[in-house]
């Protein structure tokens, strides 16, 4: 797995680029397992391919995507994840965050269709992890933090946008 750290509003974002089939042994997954429980604040936005989660009762789930823990909640218990395709989703855990309170921030999922607008009020913080939006007369790419400092600002999406909202 190829990683990169992205800084937004004093927290580091970790972008994971994983093959598909790989086997991940980092602070989060043990060799691709983990358990989802009350201490468990990881969150995870994928804004490529495919991964499917099989929980030890048997249960599946299939990420895609668009989706994140936060659109769509890890199944509570132990855990095993495989990426089926090149996977790409972003980070943000307590371990890529030591010293920080909290050490992972109230976070909402973003998500943006091609060709629509949202009005973004004055002080949101966005990540911007995966796509282009169209702020006034300058196109932004991610991975890439926008502050909405001066007034409310109207936003579209030049292409499919994903990302996490510091609230």
């Amino acid at each position: 797995m190829e990683t990169k750290v992205f800084s937004a509003f004093g927290y580091a974002i970790i972008r994971n680029d994983a093959k598909a089939l790989e086997d991940i042994l980092d602070d989060t997954l043990r060799h691709n397992e983990y358990t989802a429980d009350d201490d468990f604040l990881t969150v995870w936005l994928q804004t490529s391919g495919k991964a499917t989660h099989i929980n030890a009762s048997g249960e599946i789930q299939v990420r895609l995507a668009g989706d994140s823990t936060l659109s769509k909640a890890l199944m509570p218990g132990k855990n095993r994840l495989t990426f089926d395709e090149a996977t790409t989703t972003f980070c943000v855990s307590p371990s890529a965050n030591p010293g920080r309170n909290p050490p992972v921030p109230p976070l909402e999922h973003f998500a943006l269709a091609s060709g629509a607008s949202v009005l973004l009020s004055k002080g949101t913080r966005l990540f911007l992890a995966d796509g282009t939006l169209r702020i006034g007369d300058n196109n932004i790419t991610g991975p890439r933090q926008i502050a909405v400092t001066s007034g409310d600002k109207s936003v579209s999406a030049i292409t499919p946008c994903l990302g996490l909202l510091f609230v």
